[in-house]
């Protein structure tokens, strides 16, 4: 079942796993802050941001665990090094390099899978990170792609696992 208090559920351990290993989470955005940043997204991209992702942006702004990264409101840089990418920038450099017809908007990504919301098919869908055509699960919702999304970061169930 897909809820918000789901997803805040799997949130919180997510967070819970990074104090566990004491690895600090990004803080949370303000609601200045987030209120802002939807409004350069949907003057920039002309996309309205889904409520689930401004949601965890208000308990952490950005996310690094377990080989998925879930982009922050903009880049963050660690020691002049890469540290969270920002969407803007993120699905700015994808447009540019590998989807310039704009179909899709994305959220997080991993070593081999990418979290996007696909525009033309409105959903939401884990696909390929290189190639961008095998999707490998697809969502109705942003509640249900961030529920996998904090799933497999705590390797809970398997990829085909979507029943939340």
């Amino acid at each position: 079942m897909a809820s918000p208090q789901t997803t805040q559920n799997l949130l919180v351990a997510v967070l819970d796993r990074l104090a566990q290993y004491e690895v600090a989470s990004q803080p949370s955005l303000s609601e200045e802050a987030r209120e802002a940043f939807k409004s350069r997204v949907a003057y920039t991209l002309s996309y309205k941001l889904p409520q689930a992702y401004l949601d965890i942006l208000s308990e952490t702004d950005g996310l690094d665990w377990n080989g998925v990264v879930l982009y922050a409101s903009e880049t963050r840089l660690h020691d002049d090094e890469l540290s969270i990418q920002g969407l803007l920038e993120a699905n700015i450099q994808l447009r540019l390099a590998y989807t310039p017809d704009k179909s899709f908007i994305y959220f997080a990504e991993s070593g081999m899978d990418a979290y996007r919301h696909n525009l033309v098919a409105d959903k939401f869908e884990i696909s390929d990170r290189v190639a961008g055509d095998s999707v490998f699960a697809t969502f109705d919702t942003a509640e249900q792609l961030f529920q996998q999304l904090f799933a497999n970061m705590l390797n809970v169930g398997d990829d085909d696992n979507t029943d939340f």
